[in-house]
């Protein structure tokens, strides 16, 4: 009769079907995964002490020496790292070439992969003549299904070395608004007439995404991108109208 109606599961939507000439089954693996599913190789072959848990107790009972539990498998902080967060993966070769502050890139796929860059006048010129901009840049579009989920952009450390510098910041995602995906990063300026050459191959990590909540599967779907020209005025909007909305149901 439908008096109780199942509540729907929260997902992290992500779509290419806006994409001239991408194919329909495009694997969305490529660009985005649980880092839980891709755990990095030292990690997952480390050991652990079957009596871990039982020398815990002992540290916290008897006050006994814990310098034998000095082993990542068991902090916290790495556990839930892992456990809560996404990867941003590279879905094609991309090859960037430096000199000075300007910047040239080739990709094998520029359909779902490109690099573009903001003027740091947009920071009041922090870092002006010693770091400039580089934005990757992910042809996709990216929503929450339910409810807000905030994605926190991390360096790749304990996947791979990035030579960018990967500009913190928060990622808010709402049922009714679809922003691309991209990564800012801040690159170096090297006083040298010499190209820098940087690559990326194809499955290498580019940032890990941590979520605030236990990160939603994903799921691939069909969205309807929105060509924003003022973003942040379309994305307080949409948060505006999110919340009156949540809030007119209870």
């Amino acid at each position: 009769m439908g008096w109780f109606k199942k509540k729907e599961v929260n997902k992290l939507l992500i779509s290419t079907s806006h994409i001239k000439d991408i194919n329909a089954n495009y694997d969305i693996n490529n660009i985005i995964v649980k880092s839980s599913s891709y755990l990095p190789k030292w990690w997952s072959t480390l050991k652990v002490d079957p009596l871990t848990s039982k020398k815990l107790f002992n540290i916290i009972d008897n006050g006994d020496d814990p310098r034998s539990l000095n082993n990542t498998k068991t902090c916290p902080s790495f556990i839930n790292l892992f456990n809560s967060s996404y990867l941003l993966k590279c879905p094609s070769d991309l090859h960037i070439e430096v000199k000075g502050k300007n910047f040239r890139f080739f990709s094998n796929d520029t359909r779902i992969l490109n690099v573009s860059s903001h003027p740091l006048s947009q920071m009041n010129n922090y870092l002006e003549g010693k770091y400039f901009n580089i934005k990757i840049n992910f042809s996709c579009i990216i929503k929450s299904k339910t409810a807000p989920l905030s994605l926190t952009f991390l360096p790749p450390t304990y996947y791979n070395n990035f030579p960018f510098h990967i500009m913190p910041g928060v990622l808010e995602l709402l049922p009714n608004f679809t922003p691309s995906l991209a990564l800012n990063c801040l690159v170096k300026i090297k006083n040298t007439d010499k190209p820098q050459h940087y690559f990326f191959p194809k499955g290498s990590i580019l940032s890990m995404l941590y979520c605030n909540i236990p990160p939603p599967n994903i799921e691939k779907t069909d969205l309807v991108y929105n060509n924003m020209d003022h973003f942040q005025a379309f994305f307080l909007k949409a948060k505006k109208e999110w919340f009156l909305k949540k809030n007119s149901k209870n």
